[in-house]
Order: structure tokens, then C-alpha cells, then sequence
């Protein structure tokens, strides 16, 4: 079973984000989608994208339960660190 798991889609039209999906499980009974990913990526230029706040919020909108193997904590913590790298790989935000 993962400790942790992070799935991002985006779509692009006109050198804009139509649509940016962004999916966070492994932490809870189900997954859990970031819908504020969405609103603070959507119309603007792929390299806008605020790819720290939405790991951001991904992290405080996240609770891990504590019947998976590994740190609550971490994971936790990891939830921000995966969700801005899994941004950067689908080409969202500044280059690192």
C-alpha cells in the first residue's frame, strides 16, 4: 500500500490552463481531489500557475489516517513537497 500517492492532469488551450485536475490519495479511505488547484490555475499561463500555494493548500486540506504504515507527520508534510514537484513535471508554474 503507498504511504502516499499524487495525480495531476492539465489541459491547455490558447497558451492558457483549461482545466487542471489534482488528485491526492493513499491518506484517507478514498481519494481526495484538490478542486482549489483549479480555480487558482485555470486562465492563466501555464508558467503563472502558483505552484506553491496549491501545494499549499493540498497540504492543510489534507489529514492522514493514522492506520497506514508511516509517519502521519511526514506525510503530511509530503503531501506539499509531491504535489509542487507533480506541477512542475506537467509543466505548470515557473521553472525550478
Amino acid at each position: 500500500f503507498p504511504m502516499l500517492s499524487i495525480a495531476a492532469s492539465v489541459e491547455t488551450r490558447d497558451g492558457r490552463v483549461e482545466s487542471l485536475e489534482l488528485v491526492v490519495s493513499a491518506l484517507a479511505a478514498r481519494p481526495r481531489r484538490v478542486t482549489k488547484a483549479a480555480e487558482l490555475a485555470v486562465g492563466k499561463e501555464p508558467a503563472k500557475v502558483p505552484c506553491e500555494e496549491i501545494a499549499r493548500f493540498a497540504r492543510k486540506s489534507c489529514t492522514p489516517l493514522a492506520n497506514v504504515d508511516g509517519d502521519v507527520k511526514w506525510r503530511k508534510e509530503m503531501v506539499e513537497v509531491l504535489v509542487e514537484r507533480v506541477l512542475h513535471r506537467v509543466h505548470l508554474g515557473a521553472p525550478g
